[in-house]
């Protein structure tokens, strides 16, 4: 498909559509207090938050196997020859064993998912049909779940360096805020995460080196 992608620097972000899973935000999760500062942010710059959801009623966790299967299909030459037994980490959870569990998902059980994607691709449209971005929580909301199945572009915006220990050389662990675009406008997301970076300085951080 010829795609356009009219992104605009200069566009106003006060003139996109911008909803926001009220309550994902709601939630107790790590990076809260930061994506509350970005919400300020984009309050700050005139953006209209619409509270909505993802309404859909389809299992998406048990969805992500299809991503399995696909990445084990992506792979399989390096799994037959055996250079998956090479890699260092191995654990259950880990692509190695990703890789080879995947090869045991019965066929029909695979084509059953797929046609449950497509229902979960059809109910994201409809969320996002209205809306030029969508803000989540980046690990909230069922949302990188969501975008991963049905290719829904988002941006992952740093928004937070936490500390993860103590001391005058303290480790810090970053965090991000997600906005996601409907189908083909990935400059939508793209507009709004410029106006948010012109505000903050997050993403000019770097760690020290020793």
């Amino acid at each position: 498909m010829d795609v356009p992608f009219p992104f605009d620097a200069e566009q106003a972000p006060e003139s996109l559509r911008v909803g926001y899973l009220k309550g994902a935000f709601k939630e107790d999760y790590d990076n809260q207090a930061a994506d509350q500062e970005t919400l300020d942010v984009l309050r700050r710059l005139g953006v209209d938050l619409e509270p909505v959801a993802w309404d859909v009623d389809v299992p998406v966790d048990a969805l992500l196997n299809t991503l399995d299967v696909e990445a084990a299909a992506a792979f399989d030459e390096l799994t037959r020859s055996g250079g998956i037994d090479k890699m260092v980490r191995q654990g259950e959870d880990t692509w190695p064993n990703v890789f080879r569990t995947a090869r045991f998902v019965p066929a029909v059980e695979h084509v059953q998912m797929d046609r449950l994607r497509v229902d979960l691709m059809e109910q994201a449209h409809a969320v996002m049909q209205d809306l030029d971005v969508l803000v989540s929580p980046s690990f909230g909301g069922n949302t990188l779940g969501i975008t991963n199945l049905t290719g829904h572009p988002c941006v992952c915006l740093p928004n937070a360096l936490r500390p993860v220990e103590e001391g005058p050389d303290v480790r810090r662990q970053p965090g991000s805020i997600s906005f996601v675009a409907p189908l083909y406008r990935d400059h939508t997301a793209l507009t709004l995460a410029h106006a948010v970076q012109q505000e903050t300085d997050i993403h000019t951080r770097r760690p020290p080196i020793r």
